[in-house]
C-alpha cells in the first residue's frame, strides 16, 4: 500500500512539475514568436531600404553614363524670362538622336498640365516628348535623329503633350 502512496505523489509532483514547465516554454514560446515577428520586419524593412538604395545607384550610375558619354552635345537651357532662375540641361547625341532632358529648375506646375521639350529644327518646333517633375535625375526623350537642330525650349502644355507648342507658355530655351 505504502508503493502505491508513493507512486501516487511521484506522480502527482510529476504532473505539476511538468505543468510548470509547459506554462515556462508556451511564454517562452510567445515571446519568441514575437522576437521572430520583429526580426521578420526589420528584415522586409531592410530589403525595401536595399532596393532603394539600389535604385538610386543604378539611376546615378546610368546618369553618369549619358553626362559622360562623348558623342553627347549638352545644350544649357535657361529662363525664357531673364528674371526667372529656371534651367534644364539637355543631352543630345547627334549621332542616333537620342535625347535627354536634365531639370534643374522649374516651378511646380497645376494638376492637367505637363512640361514638353521641343527641338527647333528649321524654325520648325518638333515634339522631343513630355517630362514629369516628380522623377529626380535624368529624363529621356523622344529621339531626335538625322535632324539640324538649332535650339530646344520646354513649354507648359495640358498633360500628354501638345502637337504645336504654347509660345506664351514657354519657360526655357537654349542654342545649340
Amino acid at each position: 500500500m505504502k508503493t502505491y502512496k508513493y507512486l501516487l505523489i511521484a506522480c502527482i509532483f510529476s504532473l505539476i512539475i511538468n505543468t510548470l514547465a509547459s506554462v515556462f516554454f508556451y511564454a517562452k514560446w510567445g515571446e519568441m514568436a514575437d522576437q521572430y515577428s520583429a526580426l521578420l520586419n526589420e528584415k522586409n524593412r531592410l530589403i525595401q531600404n536595399f532596393n532603394l538604395a539600389k535604385y538610386e545607384y543604378d539611376k546615378m550610375n546610368a546618369d553618369m553614363a549619358i553626362i559622360r558619354d562623348p558623342s553627347m552635345t549638352i545644350i544649357t537651357l535657361n529662363a525664357a524670362d531673364s528674371t526667372k532662375p529656371y534651367k534644364a540641361r539637355v543631352y543630345w547625341n547627334k549621332l542616333n538622336g537620342q535625347a535627354f532632358i536634365d531639370v534643374q529648375n522649374l516651378p511646380a506646375l497645376s494638376v492637367g498640365n505637363q512640361y514638353q521639350l521641343w527641338a527647333i529644327v528649321g524654325g520648325q518646333p518638333m515634339d522631343a516628348g513630355v517630362f514629369n517633375m516628380d522623377e529626380v535625375g535624368i529624363q529621356k526623350a523622344k529621339a531626335i535623329a538625322g535632324m539640324n537642330v538649332a535650339e530646344w525650349a520646354v513649354t507648359c502644355e495640358p498633360k500628354g503633350g501638345s502637337a504645336v507648342p504654347t509660345m506664351n507658355q514657354m519657360y526655357l530655351i537654349g542654342k545649340m
